[in-house]
């Protein structure tokens, strides 16, 4: 009694799904048709086809499941089927009860145990009939198929009687191994054809374990290692493939996993500020980069600083020890489109694999990312002495133009070509930046070289009509317009200068800066229109992208990428589709951006402009910002939930 509640509960946890329940209905539906046909054999034989939908209910669902789509099949015939008797109910029972229950003495369901358990069947069901029409008609010749009676009954034959020997034999030959035949194929057509989307498990335990699903990910950088943490914590198998220590770049030091190249910050911890909420975000997710930021955290304030050494091999042990992880090292050359993969590449992507991505993206080159210019939060420009003007008054004034009379241009130029800048990397100083100059170096080249570029006047007179000496504009970058760069004004000048230079901009003096401006290189995808909101490729549905590579900017931001395409990956595994994480959330908004149609597309990171506006009543910074992060980490907590809930 204790197991058959057991298997009871199991039948009742597993079978009533909506994916069992439209194939067993679908099955139920092809037996209760089929009761209508058969093949009449003499006077006294038919051979019948509506048990064998009930025997693949049974055998792949159980007998429990075989059981009731047997009962429902036989009370479904009373419609049409004249002389229907009671007596008979339990035979189609018995067509799905004993496949099911004698699969389980199998482990192994290989073709001859598949033909054994469907004989048996088959002869147990004989036999039940023989005694049924013993009982109903009370006399043996009828049971034993001697006299002519209703077609109904016509093929329960017994094989007792001699004369009807060559007529099981060729029964068996002829009905038993084709039917065997579709059962061992029966996965195709239900797999592809029937469940189509609406599967999301294998449904043939018992018989044909599926290869269970891989992720290739290439990249074992914070993006990549977050990406292969996370689907291997799903019992998904990962093959993470890492080109260092083979091939080795010129900006790392070590052949460890998700190293720091550049700071060793991860930057704020307080909520309010958005790279304290994205960690609160992937703390969420189970971030493994959090993890190891914790176990590796030095003093530094408010700030998540880390020892670099420990950081990278806290993840790198994490990552060796995962049984569902291999690691394979070397270049890769090749994607398989056929097999899903996450490019967590990193902004250093090795040649061959440059290459194979110009070809997916239909490219001669990547963008070669050198440099960006800072970006300044709306509300702190003053707009009495800035105005809203497109060059020429065309199309829509949608530019902020600071300007600027002779001499404000000539306190500023001074100013800008004293300041201190950032020293350059050996690695970036191999004519990186002729297709983006940085502005001091522009300065340098004449005084009035920012006159005839990016500080051009012509076309930009003021309200009055008045033509400035000269103009910097900012351009909108965001849809909410709470965040403008200072156009052609890329630069690695210290961020210390970046904010004081600001001083000498009429319209910036107060200005805050969101982004500073940045060089070095960098190469990453022009996302927009190649990528999806889900870091999917829009051509290749099992190709995603992570990190850097997409158009996201710095650690945080490229391991939560990780995560987040990571469990778009599982998604489609599971379940076919996608759920998107909410643009509130800072991690839903970054992937939102990246995949934005711009025809000025660069690198962002986590800031509080990318988030739609919707506490325009709250005027306190801080309480706006805490209600932006309330919201945020209520949407990431149901779909973490949502995500978790997936098997």
């Amino acid at each position: 009694m204790i197991k058959l509640l057991k298997y009871s509960k199991n039948f009742i946890k597993h079978t009533f799904t909506l994916r069992n329940m439209v194939i067993i209905s679908i099955l139920i539906a092809t037996s209760v048709v089929l009761r209508i046909f058969a093949i009449s054999i003499a006077s006294n034989n038919r051979i019948i086809f509506h048990n064998i939908p009930l025997i693949i209910i049974g055998f792949y669902f159980g007998g429990l499941a075989g059981a009731i789509g047997g009962l429902i099949c036989d009370l479904t015939s009373i419609i049409y089927q004249p002389g229907w008797n009671p007596v008979f109910i339990l035979s189609t029972v018995l067509w799905g009860l004993i496949p099911g229950l004698l699969s389980h003495l199998f482990k192994n369901k290989k073709f001859i145990v598949i033909m054994l358990i469907e004989t048996l069947t088959h002869l147990a069901v004989s036999f039940y009939n023989t005694l049924a029409l013993r009982i109903t008609y009370g006399d043996w010749n009828v049971a034993l198929g001697t006299l002519k009676f209703d077609k109904s009954y016509d093929f329960y034959i017994t094989f007792f009687e001699k004369e009807y020997l060559l007529f099981h034999i060729g029964e068996f030959i002829y009905l038993r191994i084709i039917f065997v035949i579709l059962l061992m194929l029966v996965k195709i057509p239900l797999d592809s054809i029937i469940l189509h989307q609406i599967t999301k498990r294998n449904i043939f335990p018992n018989l044909i374990k599926e290869k269970p699903s891989e992720v290739n990910i290439i990249g074992a950088g914070l993006a990549g290692t977050e990406a292969a943490y996370f689907l291997a914590s799903k019992d998904i198998k990962v093959n993470l493939y890492e080109a260092r220590p083979i091939v080795n770049t010129v900006a790392h030091k070590t052949s460890l996993f998700g190293e720091l190249i550049c700071s060793n910050s991860l930057k704020s911890l307080e909520i309010t500020n958005a790279s304290g909420l994205l960690k609160e975000e992937m703390n969420l997710f189970d971030s493994l980069v959090l993890q190891s930021a914790r176990e590796s955290k030095i003093e530094g304030g408010v700030g998540l600083v880390v020892d670099r050494d420990t950081f990278s091999k806290y993840i790198t042990q994490t990552i060796l020890k995962n049984p569902n992880i291999t690691i394979k090292y070397g270049e890769v050359s090749k994607i398989n489109f056929n097999e899903y993969t996450i490019c967590a590449a990193g902004p250093l992507v090795t040649d061959p694999l440059a290459q194979t991505l110009q070809k997916i993206f239909n490219t001669t080159k990547l963008n070669f990312f050198d440099a960006v210019a800072p970006i300044i939060d709306f509300k702190t420009i003053n707009m009495e002495k800035a105005y809203f003007k497109s060059r020429y008054d065309k199309g829509i004034a949608s530019y902020i133009n600071c300007p600027l009379n002779k001499e404000e241009y000539e306190l500023f130029y001074e100013k800008l070509i004293s300041l201190e800048t950032v020293k350059l990397h050996d690695f970036e100083n191999d004519k990186v930046f002729e297709g983006c100059m940085p502005i001091e170096v522009m300065a340098l080249r004449g005084h009035n070289a920012l006159l005839f570029g990016p500080m051009k006047p012509v076309g930009l007179e003021d309200q009055n009509g008045h033509k400035p000496y000269a103009v910097i504009q900012l351009r909108q970058d965001d849809f909410n317009k709470t965040m403008y760069n200072i156009v052609g004004f890329q630069t690695h000048l210290t961020f210390k200068s970046q904010e004081e230079l600001l001083k000498y901009i009429p319209g910036l003096e107060n200005a805050k800066i969101i982004r500073h401006g940045v060089m070095h290189k960098n190469t990453y995808l022009n996302s927009p229109g190649n990528l999806n909101e889900y870091y999917q490729s829009i051509r290749h549905k099992k190709l995603f992208f992570a990190g850097q590579i997409t158009g996201v900017e710095g650690y945080l931001e490229s391991a939560s990428s990780g995560i987040l395409a990571a469990s778009y990956v599982y998604q489609k595994i599971k379940t076919k589709t996608i759920k998107p994480l909410d643009k509130s959330s800072i991690m839903g908004a970054l992937a939102a951006y990246i995949s934005t149609s711009s025809k000025n597309f660069v690198p962002m990171n986590a800031n509080y402009g990318l988030l739609e506006d919707i506490s325009s009543n709250i005027k306190n910074r801080i309480q706006r910002r805490t209600f932006y992060a309330n919201k945020a980490l209520e949407e990431v907590k149901k779909y973490v939930g949502y995500v978790n809930g997936i098997r």
